[in-house]
């Protein structure tokens, strides 16, 4: 008997190739490892084309050739794994990876597997319907992404041609992909959205992203395929636990991003922009602790020899001695040389291994004599990946990259585990009561909430944390601002309950399961912990897996913003998993772990931004991680509107100059252009604008973006050099807006005015402008104009109004404006200086 199979969790692609398949082998039966009866693809095939067999139904051992497409790996094909090895097999795949021994096997590079089935067909003259053709396309056009996907080849393009000669229906394709989703299925994409993480590294994002639910929900690549749509991102892995069951789909819109190879560790199958796996033995969360690792290990690809290596070599002769090899490694402060002869690379050698000589008096020896010879080289195109394995598995302290026979440069141990260190370090739980300090540094009416949100943890048991800042600052002795509050649990439902025992004020986000409640002004905001999920079927309750706040917190940035207070039975409680409270006594800015500024280059600027603001130092693992992710260019990976917003919060800072000066010290900006760098006269210009926003805080109570004033200052100072805007993508138009109307005053105020016409222009001009181009300019009078403005003129109200003209005996016209701005401007003037003045003048110019 004759069978005709395909990968579990079959695609249209799987499916069509299968129907292709048959009509190749007319003898053989359908079957489907485990195509759900009630899926759309399952009744698509049974109302249209054809029956399939029940795979539980079909006697393994009557069969004795075994068609598989669309796969050709054991783990893919459910229970015709058991016979893969007792019988013949034909294999038709578009993967290049595979386990199964096949007897026949037919690869072709194509987007879909489908066409080189139909390659065939075309080939042997085998005829099909218009219903076939139609199947046949729709397989092509989900797997190309209608023909779009970078992996799609021009065979696709003329199979697809083919098909429409034959009666190809596109608009039945269309409606087919293109179906509105279920309910099932927009709860299912609304969890990736809000779940989603960005793994950033070298202008590549992969995002990693996971989803639940109680019963098991068809269709779920076509989510993932919206999501990476939606995403407009290289790539997307998505994780789903569907009752008991735990699923992963990665799609890929890069050739860069190979999603397949990310998935191989969980024995997934497919090609490198779509693949997926089914996972056993794992909980959600492990299963997103090894993704993640994957994904990291995946950037290992991208990275090359000649972006890390340290050039030129440290190089000696084979006839130099022993004692003057390691005079050579004690001057530079390196653990190893490369050897040679006559320029050609002929060995490595250790340190400990000539201090071991030296030891037993071989110092004036040649080198030659200890040496390693058995070693390996790389070429400045290898991966990281290869040079990690070398590194870690071959034990090898240092790799020569050499071009042809040329010695480049050199790998070295320290270096390479400084960026591929993915072990993680263990986390130990750190305890500390501060339930005293919470008392005394909250206001009482703060203070008692935190009292109610306890009480109502432990009515919905569920648990509840303040994190973040408002943790940070408390232990700090430091004024707190925002109030944020983790809930392992439903935060809408936690908040509802609060709002109600307090009667404030509830504002749900429900697609984002976060809520705010507002009380007499004061805000508080829940979030739920992301790794927290309901089981509907059981109780009812929150499950919380476990770790799940730990791992909410290692999402963090920098360990002074992991610590957590616990607001359950230990009220008071401060959770510290990575060593905060250590980092905040010893005034140090840490990163939790050694790819946090390739995950997210902001942190660069986030981390001085912290050091001046809090006056603490760089721990030297971060500063000298910072150094190398800059060296490694990740500041032109991150997009110019997160670099934007992270410089807005710099230009918020009361220490905006100090951390500007850091920021110099550093040279980061030139990272981003080459002669961004401030200058003492741009700084000037700055302190300049903090001096005058003093003065103008006293004589204007009204709020401003002090970031907009620093901001067209910096612009002003690079004009000649570069455009600032799109340097750092601006994306706030106010603020270019502001920047033009700084230029209009000092060109407009350049000229001697009245001061009716100081008046009239600057009135309009917001104040984040004025100040300004007060900061800019070096006239004088410019300077006087704009402080008497905005300290004697700005707030003058009109001494008359239309009402006083009517009691004067003037009827209401078009003439009353004419005469109450004559009035203001003489009043702006200082033709007179009271309301009886005004009224004068009007009786006598207008009255009589």
């Amino acid at each position: 008997m004759k069978v005709i199979t395909c990968h579990i969790e079959p695609d249209f692609d799987a499916i069509a190739s299968a129907i292709a398949a048959k009509l190749l082998y007319k003898d053989a039966i359908v079957v489907f490892p485990n195509l759900p009866k009630r899926s759309k693809k399952s009744f698509l095939i049974q109302s249209t084309i054809y029956a399939y067999a029940d795979v539980q139904k079909v006697d393994l051992d009557r069969i004795d050739t075994l068609i598989v497409v669309d796969t050709h790996q054991k783990s893919r094909i459910g229970e015709f794994a058991k016979i893969v090895d007792k019988v013949k097999v034909i294999c038709f795949d578009h993967h290049s990876d595979g386990d199964i021994n096949c007897s026949e096997l037919y690869c072709e590079k194509t987007g879909a597997n489908t066409t080189q089935i139909v390659m065939k067909l075309k080939k042997q003259n085998i005829n099909f319907s218009a219903e076939e053709a139609t199947l046949f396309m729709l397989g092509i056009y989900e797997d190309t992404g209608k023909l779009l996907y970078p992996s799609t080849s021009v065979h696709d393009f003329q199979v697809c041609a083919y098909l429409l000669e034959k009666g190809a229906k596109l608009d039945i394709v269309s409606g087919v992909l293109e179906e509105t989703m279920e309910e099932s299925q927009v709860y299912l994409l609304n969890e990736l959205i809000k779940n989603a993480r960005i793994f950033e590294y070298n202008n590549i994002n992969i995002v990693l992203s996971f989803a639940q639910y109680s019963e098991y929900v068809g269709e779920v690549a076509n989510i993932v395929n919206t999501f990476l749509s939606m995403k407009k991102t290289d790539a997307v892995i998505c994780v789903f636990r569907m009752q008991s069951r735990i699923f992963i789909i990665g799609r890929s819109a890069n050739r860069k991003v190979d999603v397949a190879r990310i998935l191989k560790t969980f024995g997934g199958g497919g090609h490198s922009l779509a693949a997926s796996a089914t996972v056993k033995d794992l909980t959600l969360i492990e299963t997103l602790d090894e993704v993640t690792l994957a994904i990291r290990e995946s950037f290992l690809y991208i990275t090359k020899a000649k972006d890390i290596m340290s050039t030129p070599a440290k190089c000696v002769e084979k006839d130099d001695t022993v004692v003057y090899c390691n005079e050579i490694m004690a001057k530079y402060g390196i653990n190893s040389l490369v050897v040679l002869d006559r320029g050609e690379l002929v060995g490595i050698v250790s340190r400990p291994t000539l201090q071991r000589a030296i030891y037993h008096n071989y110092a004036n020896e040649p080198v030659e004599k200890f040496m390693v010879t058995d070693f390996y080289t790389v070429s400045e195109d290898v991966p990281l990946s290869k040079i990690k394995t070398i590194i870690i598995d071959e034990k090898q302290r240092i790799i020569p990259v050499v071009r042809d026979t040329l010695v480049v440069g050199v790998l070295t141990r320290t270096n390479i585990l400084n960026l591929i260190n993915q072990t993680e370090q263990k986390l130990i739980h750190k305890t500390l009561k501060v339930d005293l300090k919470l008392k005394n540094k909250l206001d009482e009416k703060t203070y008692n909430f935190f009292k109610i949100i306890s009480e109502v943890a432990l009515k919905l048991k569920m648990k509840a944390y303040a994190v973040g800042g408002m943790v940070r600052d408390l232990v700090m002795d430091m004024p707190i601002k925002d109030i944020d509050i983790v809930i392992e649990g439903n935060a809408i439902i936690f908040a509802k309950e609060f709002a109600n025992i307090i009667e404030g004020k509830l504002i749900a986000h429900n697609e984002f399961k976060t809520a705010s409640v507002i009380k007499d002004g004061e805000k508080i905001d829940f979030a739920t912990a992301r790794q927290e999920y309901y089981d509907e079927v059981s109780s009812g309750l929150p499950h919380v897996e476990e770790s799940s706040l730990k791992l909410d917190l290692y999402r963090r940035d920098f360990t002074i913003n992991t610590l957590a207070i616990s607001l359950n039975e230990s009220f008071g409680e401060l959770i510290d998993y990575f060593g905060g409270m250590k980092d905040i006594k010893d005034k140090k800015i840490r990163i939790l772990h050694n790819l946090s500024f390739i995950e997210d280059p902001t942190r660069v600027l986030r981390a001085l931004r912290f050091a001046e603001k809090f006056n603490f130092l760089l721990g030297q693992q971060t500063e000298k991680l910072m150094k190398n992710a800059l060296d490694l260019g990740v500041l032109n990976t991150v997009s110019k509107n997160r670099l934007f917003l992270e410089l807005n919060l710099i230009l918020k800072e009361e220490k905006v100059v100090e951390i500007l000066g850091r920021i110099n010290d550093y040279k980061i900006f030139k990272y981003l252009h080459k002669e961004f760098y401030i200058d003492e006269s741009c700084f000037a210009l700055i302190e300049s604008a903090k001096d005058f926003v003093k003065m103008c805080t006293f004589f204007c109570p009204v709020t401003f973006k002090i970031e907009a004033i620093y901001f067209s200052i910096l612009k002003f100072c690079f004009r000649k050099k570069f455009n600032l805007i799109s340097v750092l993508g601006i994306i706030d138009d106010k603020m270019e807006k502001i920047y033009q109307q700084m230029l209009q005053i000092n060109v407009f105020l350049s000229k001697k005015r009245k001061k009716s016409e100081v008046y009239f222009f600057l009135k309009p001009m917001p104040l984040e402008a004025q100040i300004a181009a007060f900061s800019i300019t070096r006239s004088s009078f410019v300077k006087d104009a704009l402080i008497s403005h905005i300290r004697d003129l700005q707030s003058t109200k009109p001494f008359i109004s239309g009402k006083d003209l009517i009691v004067l005996g003037l009827k209401p016209s078009t003439a009353f404006g004419k005469i109450l701005s004559d009035c203001f401007e003489r009043q702006i003037e200082g033709d007179f200086a009271n309301k009886q003045e005004a009224i004068d003048y009007v009786k006598n110019k207008y009255l009589n």
